[in-house]
């Protein structure tokens, strides 16, 4: 079936594609709540997830990681490097903030450093938030900042003249509603954003190419990395071994890439 002619155009300021960290780090830049926002109007986030970072979690969640190795400063509200920290004390979550294995050099500048010292005077800044932690902290952050979220993948951008009463182009972002892939939807925006991480083919050791071409199937025996994780029922521990039938009999899946 083929797509469909896009729907009436959806007008706003600012269209970010894709949903990750760096995503919610540009929305919380454009519309954080210091009273100084550069964006008047909408900003609107198109991804194939239901929230930020959903795909973040997943693969979080796939390799059973439950701590950060960045420090406690390290988050999306990038201009305000207490926030995390913050957030911990309020919730009476601090012992979710374990002390690094290795010493933090560098530090933000802030004038709240003092409060967030423990008792043995070591920087909560400076420790490791657990996944839960920087998950919640996220989705708070996500409820406080105004934008539109249009689920779905983009699969164009082109530059739509005369956009926005400066003189200057506007863009025009097409994507295909979740659930509805014949459905074509259209954003126009005076600025675009592409939070799409890393893009392009996938790297593949060329003799592994036919192996991998071959089986593509749910119960293939070779794989890239990315299949295991974007196309896995559980944990990766729990993926490989029921490619592998579970009871060690049978070869694991090569995993490359």
């Amino acid at each position: 079936m083929a797509p469909q002619a896009p729907r009436a155009v959806l007008r706003c300021s600012v269209v970010i594609v894709g949903g990750g960290p760096h995503a919610l780090a540009c929305l919380a830049a454009l519309v954080g709540g210091d009273g100084k926002s550069p964006v008047r109007g909408t900003v609107a986030v198109i991804d194939p997830g239901s929230h930020f970072l959903d795909a973040w979690y997943g693969r979080f969640r796939a390799l059973e990681i439950d701590r950060l190795r960045s420090p406690a400063y390290v988050h999306p509200s990038a201009f305000e490097p207490t926030a995390l920290v913050e957030f911990a004390i309020r919730e009476g979550r601090t012992a979710e903030l374990e002390a690094a294995p290795v010493a933090v050099q560098w530090m933000p500048t802030t004038d709240h450093r003092p409060e967030h010292a423990d008792s043995s005077g070591a920087s909560l800044l400076k420790a490791l938030p657990s996944s839960a932690l920087f998950r919640d902290f996220c989705a708070s952050l996500e409820a406080e900042l105004p934008h539109k979220w249009l689920r779905g993948t983009a699969t164009r951008v082109a530059r739509a003249g005369g956009g926005g009463g400066g003189g200057g182009s506007s863009f025009r972002v097409q994507y295909s509603a979740a659930g509805e892939p014949h459905e074509l939807r259209e954003v126009e925006a005076a600025a675009l954003i592409l939070a799409t991480g890393p893009v392009g083919a996938w790297s593949i050791p060329p003799p592994f190419a036919p192996l991998l071409s071959a089986a593509s199937s749910a119960c293939g025996r070779v794989l890239h990395s990315e299949q295991l994780l974007t196309q896995g029922r559980g944990t990766l521990r729990e993926e490989v071994a029921r490619r592998s039938g579970g009871d060690g009999g049978a070869a694991p899946p090569l995993g490359v890439g």
